[in-house]
């Protein structure tokens, strides 16, 4: 499995019903990652140092939105 910092930028599914988000907004003093389906959340990503904020999160799986 692939480190944290190793995650590519985007979402990126890791199998078993968990998918990696990271972006880089420097700039940012927050990030969140708004899904729609399959039901609509709200989930922050955490800083991770350097402009990345990144979250690995359960139960999002390819086709989500």
């Amino acid at each position: 499995m692939l480190k944290p910092t190793e995650w590519p930028i985007g979402a990126t599914y890791l199998g078993g019903g968990k998918t990696a988000f990271r972006v880089c907004a420097p700039a940012a003093t927050a990030v969140a990652v708004h899904l729609i389906s399959p039901k609509e959340q709200v989930l922050a990503l955490e800083a991770a140092g350097r402009g990345y904020y990144q979250a690995l999160i359960h139960g999002v799986t390819p086709g989500a939105r």
